[in-house]
């Protein structure tokens, strides 16, 4: 009888708030995988190309790209996320990728299943509340105040941790890996 040990794996830990460095991170696309870069487009922001554009122009199509190349994409996207706060709700958003159609299939099932952990039941108005304050593009430190009467203590984790996952999922879709 042979014994075989369980494998153990580590839990995904893109968007809690434990700090990974001090150093401070650099804002852009300096996640994109060398393959993934043409000559002079999106690495050489002074050429005159905007380099938050994603268009056809600047990248392969993903489904060019290997499995692992991106989960490289993925990998420096989290990493590139600030994690303190100051930091974090400094980050420039690109407001134009955040419409409603984006909110609600990316930003509230996170919201309605936070909300659940934190009160312990569904909380459909607080729900589109926060939602709704993502659609006006109101600050992070404005969401906060706002729903601190009611998250309490939680209410600092909760916006930190919504806002690392805006600017993940933003990321995520100028690099073609959401729709």
């Amino acid at each position: 009888m042979s014994t075989v040990e369980p494998v153990v794996r580590k839990t995904a830990s893109a968007f809690t708030d434990e700090e990974q460095d001090d150093k401070p991170k650099k804002h852009g696309l300096s996640w994109l995988p060398p393959s993934a870069l043409k000559a002079n487009s999106i690495s050489n922001p002074s050429n005159g190309v905007n380099s938050t554009q994603n268009d056809s122009n600047n990248l392969p199509p993903v489904s060019a790209l290997s499995t692992e190349e991106k989960k490289a994409i993925i990998k420096r996207i989290i990493e590139g996320i600030p994690t303190h706060k100051r930091e974090l709700f400094a980050y420039p958003i690109d407001w134009d990728m955040v419409d409603a159609d984006f909110v609600n299939s990316r930003i509230k099932p996170w919201v309605d299943k936070k909300i659940v952990s934190y009160i312990g039941e569904a909380e459909a108005t607080l729900s589109s509340f926060i939602c709704d304050q993502v659609l006006r593009h109101n600050p992070p430190e404005r969401i906060l105040a706002d729903i601190a009467m009611v998250l309490d203590e939680e209410a600092e984790v909760f916006v930190v941790k919504m806002w690392r996952l805006l600017i993940y999922v933003i990321a995520e879709k100028k690099a073609g890996l959401s729709a």
